[in-house]
């Protein structure tokens, strides 16, 4: 087999961007607030990483590694515009509080505040090219905002959700 020439770097489909995605909410538990808006104010996230987990096999004085049990991390990030009515941030407390309210020292079952996200990944014609869902998902950590007097800066709302499992359509 030869070297990489730039024939063979033509015939490569076109590149993935990094702004060609969706971020979907079926809804947001423990409050009205528009799941639609969440979805359009996303200004970034990631696809959570995975892993194979090394196993050491050691016989006769030497060690032989072997693919172990593919993992997910279980977490992944996702940054929100702020907008000026605070939504984003009021229906992320409104999750949170469904999960878990340390002001009534209650809480819900996983049942009624787990949901489901869709991640649409486009092709550059606009089309969906893949979706993956990220199973059973809630927020985590709801990171400080930052707040700035000294400059003009737009607003974000920074997070981690949790997930049990993520799928493409194709059963993967």
């Amino acid at each position: 087999m030869s070297r990489t020439s730039y024939a063979n770097v033509l015939a490569l489909p076109d590149a993935a961007q990094g702004w060609n995605f969706d971020l979907f909410f079926p809804t947001i538990p423990g409050t009205s607030i528009s799941a639609a808006g969440l979805t359009y104010a996303c200004k970034s996230t990631e696809i959570p990483a995975s892993t194979i987990e090394a196993v050491d096999i050691a016989l006769h004085g030497t060690t032989k590694k072997e693919a172990g049990r593919a993992t997910y991390e279980h977490t992944f990030p996702a940054t929100f515009l702020g907008t000026v009515d605070w939504s984003t941030f009021l229906a992320m407390r409104a999750w949170r509080n469904k999960m878990r309210s340390w002001k009534e020292n209650s809480g819900s079952n996983s049942q009624a505040y787990k949901v489901n996200l869709e991640l649409d990944l486009y092709d550059n014609a606009g089309e969906v090219a893949l979706t993956l869902i990220l199973a059973g998902s809630f927020p985590l950590t709801i990171n400080g905002t930052q707040l700035n007097g000294a400059e003009s800066t737009a607003v974000e709302v920074s997070m981690n959700f949790s997930f049990d499992y993520v799928s493409d359509l194709t059963g993967f």
